[in-house]
């Protein structure tokens, strides 16, 4: 089985990624997750497909992060992370359909945000995630 991530295009898209799903926190991280109907408990697939998508979105605020330098650096190593976690992960998240990120601290400078930091708390949420399910 193989898990693709696309990312998430469009206001509409995050409006109802957002409205149709369930907040999961962490201390720096916050996801909103939306779960695949097609998959009953026992993690089996009701059809017959090898190919799972996993639509991402990332969210920043200006408000919270006043540089661009600084969101876009965010955004890079949140997506680095998601697919590192994607595939340690691979068999675990075909529950997931739609996953929404969001992340909630301020650096004090750009460079003191480093991958592994990020990786942890992508770890974290993905663990409660799973832990719901």
């Amino acid at each position: 089985m193989i898990i693709k991530i696309k990312p998430i295009k469009g206001v509409k898209a995050f409006t109802n990624a957002i409205k149709n799903s369930r907040k999961f926190r962490s201390e720096k991280a916050t996801a909103y997750v939306c779960f695949n109907e097609n998959i009953n408990f026992n993690g089996n697939y009701d059809g017959v497909k090898d190919i799972f998508f996993l639509s991402y979105g990332i969210i920043l605020s200006k408000k919270l992060l006043k540089k661009a330098v600084v969101r876009n650096r965010i955004k890079r190593l949140i997506r680095e992370s998601l697919r590192i976690i994607t595939i340690e992960y691979n068999e675990q998240l075909k529950i997931i359909k739609t996953l929404v990120l969001s992340w909630n601290r301020n650096p004090m400078h750009p460079k003191l945000i480093n991958l592994d930091e990020v990786k942890t708390e992508m770890r974290i949420l993905i663990n409660k995630i799973l832990a719901h399910k």
